[in-house]
């Protein structure tokens, strides 16, 4: 750290003494904790180093806290509007429905996990982490048209993740059947054990991509909110005229 301004700017001795009164001035600046916690923690070691080398003093005093940063408000946000709900920290309406709480529906329901063993032994955060990511799991099923079952393997497999890192591996045989029950929770008996939509299995979709933006040139619009959807054991042709975006999509794919 210390050596590193010197060095790169030849390494002379007469040199190291001439630009040493600004480095420490940097160095005092940077330990008054000014430019943040990191730039002092820096300083530290720095001041270590030339300190053992015997280049200078060590400085005097305590060393104060640092300043912390903070973003300046933004100014002309629409009072009401989803930036000034963000900047406020407060949850969008999107947010909030990850929640996994029980519903009025019956869609979705809290219990269903904390009904189970595997789950009752985690601590509460654990549980609402969980909750959160089977919801999650359950919403990315639905959005691929998966089958119920593989919405509950997909469950399962993601939450298996999260129990093992509480060192908790016992009770691991019931996941994969309190996945099933809370997939069956999310969607119903009767569409849980039905085949994904339209009689295609999911194991055939190849490339699945929602709300694909794509441009090209100075900055010319190609396809804007378009799902792009290709399954395998099919052939798909692109067809248009010179300059329309063929060779981009191409690549984008």
């Amino acid at each position: 750290y210390a050596n590193g301004a010197w060095k790169n700017a030849g390494g002379a001795p007469k040199l190291q003494k001439l630009i040493l009164p600004a480095i420490e001035k940097q160095l005092l600046k940077m330990r008054s904790g000014e430019l943040g916690l990191g730039a002092q923690k820096h300083a530290a070691k720095v001041f270590d180093e030339l300190i053992k080398a015997g280049e200078i003093e060590a400085p005097r005093g305590e060393e104060p806290p640092a300043a912390k940063f903070e973003f300046p408000p933004p100014e002309g946000l629409a009072p009401g509007s989803k930036a000034a709900a963000v900047v406020a920290g407060k949850a969008s309406a999107e947010a909030s429905e990850l929640n996994f709480a029980r519903q009025s529906s019956g869609e979705y329901a809290d219990d269903v996990l904390g009904a189970q063993a595997v789950f009752a032994a985690q601590p509460a955060d654990v549980r609402h982490f969980c909750n959160i990511v089977a919801k999650s799991c359950v919403m990315e099923g639905k959005r691929r048209k998966m089958a119920g079952p593989k919405i509950a393997a997909l469950t399962a497999d993601t939450l298996e993740l999260i129990i093992k890192t509480q060192g908790e591996t016992s009770q691991l045989a019931d996941l994969h059947a309190a996945c099933e029950d809370v997939a069956k929770a999310a969607l119903g008996e009767t569409r849980y054990h039905a085949e994904a939509a339209d009689g295609a299995n999911d194991d055939e979709v190849l490339l699945y991509v929602e709300n694909l933006l794509l441009m090209y040139g100075a900055g010319h619009l190609l396809l804007k909110n378009t799902t792009l959807e290709m399954k395998k054991n099919h052939r798909y042709g692109v067809v248009g005229q010179n300059g329309a975006g063929k060779t981009t999509l191409m690549k984008e794919i």
